[in-house]
């Protein structure tokens, strides 16, 4: 990751819930504590903070580098997620 973005990932193996803020917008602090409450609930959570970037960044890729980097890490999270499907769909027909 770059100097700009931090990554609090849980405890647990893989997050069902991935969480992009800047710490410019408003309702960081409301996010940074829906991942908290969600972590000590036991829901897997990945929490990605961005250091004075736009609202939506990832939909501003192709004119900054963080956001495409932030882009990128949203795409690795929906690849892990439907990897993991894929694979607990196959465990359960073959049961």
């Amino acid at each position: 990751m770059s100097a700009h973005s931090s990554s609090t990932q849980s405890s647990r193996p893989h997050s069902n819930h991935a969480v992009c803020v800047s710490d410019s917008e408003p309702i960081c602090e409301d996010v940074r504590a829906l991942a908290a409450r969600l972590d000590r609930a036991r829901v897997a959570v990945q929490l990605a903070q961005w250091h004075a970037m736009p609202h939506a960044l990832p939909c501003v890729a192709p004119f900054l580098p963080e956001a495409n980097q932030a882009l990128r890490q949203a795409a690795m999270f929906v690849r892990r997620c439907y990897a993991t499907r894929k694979r607990n769909t196959a465990a359960i027909a073959t049961a």
